[in-house]
């Protein structure tokens, strides 16, 4: 993982994601997402994406917004699940340094 998670975007490796040899661990890498869901069916849908692998972070109903992380090979799962608009990789900003 990197060394400051609050200024890059992570990258890890997934221990117990519920995906892989069955035994507790799986070493696929994963990733930070932004998902675009309905808000008309936000629970249902989050309850999905978790069932998909998604390991929430943050809930934002009202804007119909989802952020947690996931293992690289599951992104696919995610944008399969019926109510998600949108999946993209978490984006961070830095200041330009003067």
């Amino acid at each position: 993982m990197s060394a400051d998670p609050r200024t890059d975007t992570a990258t890890d490796t997934a221990t117990d994601s519920g995906y892989g040899d069955g035994h507790g661990m799986n070493t696929t890498p994963s990733t930070r997402v932004v998902l675009s869901v309905d808000p008309a069916r936000f629970a249902e849908v989050v309850a999905a994406l978790r069932g998909a692998g998604l390991a929430v972070e943050a809930e934002f109903p009202t804007i119909g917004s989802v952020t947690g992380t996931v293992a690289q090979d599951r992104l696919a799962a995610l944008r399969a699940v019926d109510g998600v608009q949108a999946v993209e990789p978490e984006r961070t900003y830095r200041p330009l340094q003067e």
